[in-house]
């Protein structure tokens, strides 16, 4: 993930409206997302399965 990336989360047991955007990247690939929904950044370990980078034009889940 990079600063600025627009991703989405990707599992519906947890409400996080959808879209969020990656405000921090921290040693060893680790980001912070601002989740639109709920106005609030949280912390994510490298590979985190449920948070997948979206294409900015399309909204469609980028392939990995």
């Amino acid at each position: 993930m990079r600063i600025g990336d627009l991703v989405k989360w990707n599992k519906q047991d947890k409400d996080y409206g959808d879209l969020g955007l990656v405000v921090d990247v921290h040693p060893k690939g680790n980001y912070t997302v601002y989740w639109i929904k709920d106005n609030d950044n949280e912390w994510y370990r490298k590979g985190t399965k449920w948070v997948v980078p979206l294409c900015r034009d399309t909204l469609e889940v980028l392939c990995e």
